[in-house]
């Protein structure tokens, strides 16, 4: 078997509340959908699975990687009984794609006896052979709050945005192609190493993508998906909650790179 039965034995044991209580502190991840995908730490070492070159990594000391009990979720837990088996690290998520897809992530983190830590969701789109990554921070010190962000570029706005057309979680084809435009513009900003300017194209394609949304829903505020649909088949621009979720974190973690000063010039 690919994965190892143990592995996923673990992980289903894991999932139980009472080991869960007898635990010191605990790192989980777990994801849902057409996704595979390693935990890198600081240290370099590595547990999941790599399907672009068929390798297992089982390298992270009690660390598992497998399938849940609904067979569905892949999950990733790291757990520690003793004091100080779990150590301070920033985790590299690399997730790949194996289909075309909306799929959602969850990272847990708990420090302390009393349970605290951190608790994150994400939602993403992927097609195969595709990446994503995800920065996931642990501390041992549990004044210091976990975080979990995932890794934008550009290029990963180009890609998502593109995955959102081909599911058709927006549209129609005269929308995308003025997106289109704009996305190209704000490439030629960065290749002129104009972040000024390509922060002012990044917040109009942000603002105009928002106003599509606000349109689609103005009438459907329920967000009742028969409705959505029929919104679908008479308007030429609609956004889906999916793509408008995907999209506006996608944004909102580029602008957070982009400064808001005046000068010309300013490399990302």
């Amino acid at each position: 078997m690919r994965r190892n039965l143990f592995l996923a034995l673990s992980m289903s044991l894991l999932l139980a509340a009472d080991v869960f209580s007898q635990m010191r502190a605990y790192v989980l991840v777990d994801f849902e959908g057409p996704v595979e995908y390693t935990v890198t730490d600081s240290q370099g070492k590595r547990s999941g699975y790599d399907p672009i070159t068929n390798t297992d990594y089982n390298e992270i000391p009690y660390a598992g990687y497998g399938l849940a009990s609904d067979g569905e979720t892949r999950e990733f837990g790291f757990h520690s009984i003793l004091k100080d088996t779990l150590f301070s690290t920033t985790y590299t998520i690399q997730a790949f794609g194996t289909g075309s897809a909306v799929f959602v992530g969850d990272a847990l983190a708990r420090q302390t006896w009393s349970g605290k830590g951190g608790q994150f969701h994400t939602e993403g789109v992927i097609d195969k052979n595709q990446t994503l990554e995800y920065k996931f921070s642990y501390s041992t010190d549990s004044t210091i709050v976990p975080t979990f962000t995932k890794v934008v570029t550009l290029q990963i706005i180009r890609q998502d945005f593109e995955n959102c057309f081909k599911l058709k979680l927006f549209g129609k084809e005269e929308f995308y192609k003025d997106l289109v435009h704009q996305l190209d513009d704000i490439v030629k900003d960065v290749a002129h190493k104009d972040s000024v300017e390509a922060r002012k194209d990044l917040e109009k394609f942000s603002d105009e993508f928002e106003d599509v949304f606000n349109e689609t829903f103005k009438d459907n505020p329920k967000k009742n998906a028969i409705v959505m649909a029929e919104f679908e088949k008479t308007h030429k621009r609609y956004v889906d909650l999916d793509a408008h979720k995907i999209l506006s974190e996608d944004v909102s973690l580029l602008l957070q790179q982009l400064p808001k000063g005046h000068e010309k010039g300013h490399e990302r």
